[in-house]
C-alpha cells in the first residue's frame, strides 16, 4: 500500500519529496534542479504563469526542515548533494531503510542517514548557503539544522559584572572575513537555573535545570508547534565519587522528528556523549584535539560525538578567553540546540566541576 503524502512536501512539477525545496518569485515552492530545468525553456511560473528569474531563487529552509523530518520519521534516505551524489553507489530504497536504527518503545536510540556518514566527504568550513538568510530572517536560521556536510562557527560572550546581577550570554556567526554576525541572547537570573533564549525580536527558547544539583537540563521552545525542533534533554554525571580531578561525562538527547503528545513518547531521538578526553603527562590535564578553535583548558570544553560514530563531531565547544567561547555545530543540530547545550555546560554544577 503506497504511502500518501501531504503535497506541501511534493514539489508541484515533479510530484516527488522536496530535495532541494526553493522559493520563486510566484511565492511557491519548487525543487531547486526541476525549477531549473523548467526556466532553461520556460521564463514564466509552471502554476501561475508569470515571469519569473532564475537568479531570484532563495532556499525554503522551512519546508526543507519539514521534509527532512518526514524522511527521518519514515525511515528514507536523506538526500546528498551532488558531488556527493556522483561518487556514491545507487542503493535502493529497501537498502537505505537498513541503513537506520531500529528501535522498540523504551529505547533511546540514534536514527542518522548511515549513506551520508559512511561516505561524507571532507566538512566544509566556508560561509554556508544556509547563512546567506541571516540578514532577512534569524528566527529561520537558528532553527533550521546546519546543511549536510557544513560546519556553522559562532561565538559565545558572557557578560558577568557582579555576584549579584543576572549572566546574559550572546551567541554570533562567525563568517570567513571575519565579521561577527548576532543570532541569540540568554539570560538567567542569579541564583535561578532557568535561561530566556531570544532573537534580537523574539523570544524563542527556554533551558532550565530539573534537579537540585543541576546536572539535568531540558530545552524547548516558547511556541509547542516548535516543541520537535527545539527539544534537548542533557545530563551531566561526575567521573568519581567526589566530582573532581577528572572530566564529567555529558549525555545529550535531541528530538529528529515528531513528539507524540498524547503519551510523550519520543519517536525519533538522536543520543549523543562527549567525546572522553586523554591525559597529557606534559600539561598535567585532560586534553582534547580542536584544532586552534579552543587556546584555553576548561572542565567545561567539550566535543559531543555519536555512539555509531566516534570520529564524527557533532558539537565542539570550548574556552578562548575569560569570557569568550567558540561553539561550532553540524547536522542535525541548529543554533538553538547548540546555543542550549552550551548554556548547560557553562553553568556552574554541584559534583561536576
Amino acid at each position: 500500500m503506497s504511502q500518501i503524502v501531504n503535497t506541501a512536501l511534493t514539489c508541484p512539477i515533479t510530484g516527488e519529496l522536496f530535495r532541494d525545496p526553493v522559493m520563486a518569485d510566484d511565492g511557491h515552492t519548487y525543487d531547486r534542479k526541476a525549477i531549473t530545468r523548467w526556466l532553461r525553456e520556460n521564463k514564466t511560473s509552471p502554476i501561475t504563469r508569470e515571469h519569473i528569474e532564475l537568479a531570484t531563487l532563495r532556499t525554503n529552509y522551512t519546508v526543507k526542515r519539514l521534509v527532512d523530518n518526514y524522511r527521518i520519521e519514515n525511515k528514507l534516505p536523506l538526500p546528498v548533494d551532488d558531488e556527493e551524489e556522483e561518487r556514491m553507489s545507487v542503493k535502493s530504497v529497501e537498502s537505505s531503510i537498513n541503513n537506520f536504527s531500529h528501535f522498540s518503545e523504551n529505547e533511546e536510540i540514534t536514527i542518522i542517514n548511515r549513506n551520508y556518514f559512511d561516505n561524507m566527504q571532507e566538512d566544509r568550513t566556508g560561509d554556508s548557503t544556509l547563512l546567506d538568510i541571516l540578514s532577512d530572517d534569524i528566527n529561520t536560521f537558528v532553527l533550521h539544522p546546519a546543511p549536510l556536510g557544513d560546519t556553522i562557527r559562532c561565538r559565545i560572550v558572557r557578560t558577568k559584572n557582579s555576584p549579584f546581577q543576572r549572566l546574559e550570554y550572546y551567541m554570533h556567526v562567525e563568517r570567513n572575513n571575519g565579521r561577527k554576525i548576532f543570532i541569540l541572547t540568554a539570560r538567567c537570573p542569579r541564583f535561578r537555573v532557568k535561561y530566556q533564549i531570544s532573537t534580537n525580536k523574539t523570544d524563542i527558547g527556554k533551558l532550565k535545570s530539573n534537579n537540585i544539583g543541576d546536572t539535568h537540563f531540558t530545552l524547548s521552545a516558547y511556541d509547542q508547534k516548535l516543541a520537535s525542533i527545539a527539544y534537548v534533554s542533557i545530563f551531566f554525571r561526575e567521573t568519581n565519587i567526589f566530582g573532581f580531578n577528572g572530566p564529567r561525562k555529558m549525555t545529550v538527547s535531541l528530538q529528529t522528528a515528531t513528539i507524540d503528545r498524547e503519551d510523550e513518547h519520543w519517536s525519533n531521538i538522536l543520543q549523543l556523549h562527549n567525546k572522553t578526553p586523554v591525559w597529557n603527562e606534559e600539561s598535567a590535564s585532560h586534553v582534547l584535539r580542536f584544532h586552534g578553535r579552543v587556546t584555553q583548558a576548561s572542565v567545561k570544553n567539550f566535543q559531543l560525538i555519536g555512539n555509531d560514530y566516534p570520529d564524527h563531531i557533532f558539537l565542539q565547544f570550548g574556552r578562548v578567553g575569560s569570557h569568550t567561547f567558540t561553539c561550532d555545530y553540524k547536522y542535525p543540530l541548529c543554533a538553538l540546540q547548540a546555543f542550549g547545550i552550551a548554556l548547560s555546560s557553562l553553568h556552574d554544577k554541584l559534583g561536576c566541576e
